[in-house]
């Protein structure tokens, strides 16, 4: 369990770090299209 963790752990620290900036706008922006949509 623990090496599983930690084995994921650094990629996904680093991809939320990014993705917690461009989430902000983008989760706009695909709630925006998705409503449309449905």
């Amino acid at each position: 369990r623990g090496h599983l963790l930690s084995h994921k752990s650094p990629k996904r620290k680093r991809g939320l770090r990014q993705d917690g900036v461009v989430d902000g706008a983008e989760a706009k922006k695909i709630v925006e299209a998705l409503r449309p949509c449905m």
